[in-house]
């Protein structure tokens, strides 16, 4: 005859069913945040439709019949200042620098690059690369003592505040951490492409 198990062992085995009860419910809930259908909505700002990409964790909008894709939504960066950015949007070629033994150096090796790339394709802006120091590299060396009405000069650069500034002929972004550099190299796309004034 079968008789049932102490009280103690079915306190167990109720904590662990329990306990079971709560891991999956855990375990599930991270299948709904990694699914969650908000990533693939999209967001409108002026003429401009933004879709979240998944795969690139950005947000891709059509500039001129061509896909452009940003790490954050215009509303995002919108409030940052780029007083006096009239000279660099009008220009049709300008040099972009970064010092390669600043801490974000990979960051803005991949923004220099980008821009480089992005620019030409889409608009038909030439970026010129260069480096700060430029001992040892094939690139050539610019700063903004060497920036001319010709020869405008965008320095990127890691500081203890984030700031964009305009000396002369040089346009200075300034940010303390790697996303504040990433948030201004938004706002200056958006400004040269002319989705914010």
């Amino acid at each position: 005859m079968k008789t049932k198990p102490p009280r103690t062992e079915r306190k167990k085995r109720t904590g662990w069913y329990i306990t079971l009860f709560i891991a999956g419910v855990m375990v599930l809930s991270i299948f709904g945040i990694i699914n969650n259908p908000d990533q693939a909505q999209s967001y409108t700002y002026q003429e401009y439709t933004f879709t979240y990409n998944q795969r690139d964790f950005q947000y891709d909008t059509k500039i001129n019949d061509k896909t452009v894709k940003f790490t954050f939504l215009p509303q995002d960066v919108e409030s940052l200042s780029l007083q006096d950015i009239t000279q660099l949007k009008d220009t049709n070629s300008f040099l972009m620098t970064y010092d390669p033994t600043d801490l974000y150096a990979e960051t803005l090796g991949s923004i220099q690059y980008l821009l480089e790339t992005e620019l030409y394709d889409h608009k038909n802006i030439i970026v010129q690369r260069g480096l700060v120091n430029a001992t040892g590299y094939s690139l050539p060396e610019v700063t903004c003592a060497t920036a001319t009405p010709q020869n405008q000069v965008l320095l990127f650069r890691t500081a203890n505040q984030t700031s964009f500034t305009h000396e002369n002929f040089c346009f200075i972004i300034e940010g303390s951490t790697q996303t504040d550099l990433i948030q201004y190299f938004d706002r200056l796309r958006y400004a040269l492409y002319g989705v914010i004034a």
